[in-house]
Order: C-alpha cells, then sequence, then structure tokens
C-alpha cells in the first residue's frame, strides 16, 4: 500500500515538471482487480518497467488516456488520441514556449469505442482506418463472425457471415 501511496505522488509530481495538469490517477483504479476491468492506459501503465526515467502514460479517473502525455525524465509533451497514439506534430521539448494544446476533438467515434473495449479473448473490438473511421469489414476473432459496416460503424444488412463461410465482400454491398 505504501508504494501505489509513493506511486501516486511520483506521478503528480513528475507531472507538475512537465507543466501537465493531472488527476490522482489511482483514484477508480485497483492495479490488483481482474485485467478484464483495466483499460488500454492501465494496462499500458502496468506494463511500464518500475525504473526511474521510464515513460509512464498518464490516465484519467475513468482510465482513459489524457490528452496531453508527459515524459518527466525529459520534460517532453504531446498529445494523443483515445488509444494513446501521438498526434502528429504535438511533440514539444521542455521550456518550450509552443506547448500543444490536447483536445479530445480528435477523437473519433470508432476510436473511442476501440479505447473502450477490454482487448481480451471473447470481446468484439473494432478495428478503425489511418482517419480513425471503421473499417468496412468487421470481423470478431473469438467468434469468427464478420460484418460489413458503414463509415460510422452502422451493420449492413445481410453481410453478417458465421466462422467456416467466405467472408463478406464489403466493397460490393455499397461500402
Amino acid at each position: 500500500m505504501k508504494m501505489k501511496s509513493l506511486v501516486a505522488v511520483l506521478l503528480l509530481l513528475s507531472c507538475r515538471v512537465c507543466g501537465v495538469k493531472a488527476q490522482n490517477a489511482t483514484q477508480n483504479w485497483n492495479p490488483e482487480g481482474p485485467l478484464h476491468t483495466l483499460t488500454l492506459c492501465q494496462r499500458a501503465r502496468m506494463n511500464t518497467p518500475n525504473i526511474a526515467g521510464a515513460y509512464r502514460p498518464q490516465c484519467d479517473t475513468q482510465g482513459q488516456y489524457t490528452s496531453q502525455q508527459c515524459w518527466a525524465s525529459t520534460g517532453y509533451t504531446w498529445c494523443v488520441n483515445a488509444n494513446g497514439q501521438q498526434l502528429p506534430g504535438t511533440l514539444t521539448p521542455n521550456g518550450s514556449p509552443n506547448r500543444p494544446r490536447c483536445t479530445v476533438q480528435n477523437v473519433t467515434p470508432c476510436q473511442q469505442a476501440n479505447a473502450k473495449c477490454p482487448h481480451l479473448i471473447g470481446s468484439c473490438c473494432p478495428t478503425c482506418d489511418n482517419q480513425g473511421q471503421y473499417t468496412p469489414l468487421q470481423c470478431c476473432g473469438s467468434t469468427g463472425y464478420c460484418r460489413c459496416v458503414t463509415t460510422s460503424g452502422q451493420d449492413i444488412p445481410g453481410t453478417l457471415t458465421p466462422p467456416g463461410r467466405p467472408r463478406p465482400n464489403c466493397i460490393k454491398t455499397g461500402r
């Protein structure tokens, strides 16, 4: 328990070094809890080596990536999307007067749904293209079912195929 408190204090102090406003990332998060309850950000934090100088992602109180990330040992900050991927052109060094202004407006519905999905065996997580839209073909690896969807993720009727059958041709279905 003392280690958890120490980690929380170090996290808050390290974010002040970078000038990032952080909330207590350990609030509402139980690292001893079942893995399926952890978000992508929380799992990334858990998988970070516990050594000085290592970058640890910052999560909000709901366990999602904060839009601005900071590497405390270097002072660099950058913006990320809902999956924690760095947004191009936002990396800034410590002391830079041009810190990025990160907003969650850069997150599409597909990216939000993917970020909230537990990514465990049995879960069907959406896949997004480079622009953050739903890919035309959505398949659930744990069940083997595939279907075609619109760019907003709506199922296209008549395209659901069971395992062992050829995947639907989503181009012919109007997508």
